[in-house]
């Protein structure tokens, strides 16, 4: 677990968006070359690309959780006191934190589901591309108890 923060924490999780983005235009363009030049499409550039699409949404998600730059209206706390904003802060992330904690249950519930489906080309079992669902929100549980903390203790 602490590795894992560690690479959270380092910035590894930036680079590894950075690397799935290159990763996804290459398939795309490979997808488009061999489908409209070839006329002879590949199955698996497809489902590859949305996998890596699917889990760039999650692990984007808690990188803009981290960095606290998800959209929210800020002229709302330029009008509110300090302590107010503090309410404010505190009460979105307990909503926050309830959401995800039915996101990861969810999310572990349908993996026994999920995992006897394959995928069409690569028939590679569908609860990997769930995966992320549980561990994505398990991570940004973790990140709102941190601000949930941060909250209490320096008011933001």
């Amino acid at each position: 677990m602490r590795i894992f923060a560690k690479w959270i924490v380092s910035g590894l999780d930036e680079a590894a968006l950075r690397l799935s983005l290159i990763a996804f235009i290459v398939l795309a363009l490979l997808q488009i070359i061999t489908r409209y030049v070839m006329n002879a499409p590949l199955q698996w550039t497809e489902e590859v690309a949305v996998f890596i699409l699917i889990w760039m949404t999650y692990i984007g998600g808690w990188v803009l959780l981290r960095r606290d730059e998800h959209v929210r209206l800020e002229i709302v706390e330029s009008l509110l006191p300090p302590i107010a904003v503090r309410f404010v802060h505190l009460f979105w992330n307990i909503v926050i934190l309830g959401i995800l904690c039915v996101l990861i249950y969810a999310g572990i519930k349908i993996l026994p589901i999920v995992q006897s489906d394959k995928t069409p080309a690569l028939q590679v079992s569908y609860a990997y591309v769930f995966a992320i669902i549980p561990v994505s929100c398990a991570v940004m549980a973790l990140l709102t108890v941190g601000k949930i903390f941060k909250t209490f203790k320096n008011g933001r």
